[in-house]
């Protein structure tokens, strides 16, 4: 009963998500789904509707090419999008090209570690959507913002946590230096 009712919270969340993608499509606004390319939810009728909508665009990648790895290891992770910015759903439209090597099965409780997008793979779509509206003439041209990586101070933080879940979930606790007071 548990898993039903997950079930049912979950494809209730899906519906409100639908309605306000349809909204967002009728205001002349981008959407972005994603979900795991396997996922139910992309055979249910609302996320059908939406992706038949004019200009909506559905396509799979894999995130191992903006560097998705669970310990240490490339994990592909096919992940499908859904959206009406093609300069985001161009960008995402990226397979595994195979030359980064094996990758890490996300099985035996490491799926968790991909839970996350890679800070790459996250400025690469707001630079897209920034784009996106650029063409659309909703902001001015690139001179408005022209360094969007000063927006992500803390990528190189962001990775280094993400190393450090890693090592503590595969028994291996992170090096702590010493810390000094100053008498």
């Amino acid at each position: 009963d548990a898993l039903r009712a997950s079930t049912a919270e979950g494809l209730e969340h899906l519906r409100f998500c639908a309605e306000i993608y349809a909204w967002q499509i009728a205001q002349g606004r981008f959407i972005l789904h994603e979900h795991p390319a396997g996922a139910w939810s992309w055979k249910t009728p609302e996320i059908q509707g939406i992706s038949q909508l004019s200009g909506v665009r559905v396509v799979t990648g894999n995130q191992c090419m903006w560097g998705m790895t669970v310990q240490g290891i490339p994990a592909r992770k096919r992940t499908r999008w859904m959206g009406n910015c093609d300069e985001i759903i161009d960008m995402l439209d990226l397979r595994c090209d195979g030359r980064h090597g094996p990758h890490h099965r996300l099985m035996g409780g490491t799926a968790h570690f991909a839970e996350r997008y890679t800070a790459k793979m996250c400025s690469a779509i707001l630079k897209a959507l920034r784009d996106g509206l650029v063409r659309q003439g909703h902001i001015e041209g690139q001179e408005r913002h022209k360094d969007l990586e000063s927006a992500f101070p803390t990528e190189a933080r962001m990775e280094q946590k993400r190393k450090e879940k890693e090592r503590k979930a595969a028994g291996k606790e992170p090096k702590r230096r010493k810390k000094t007071t100053n008498k």
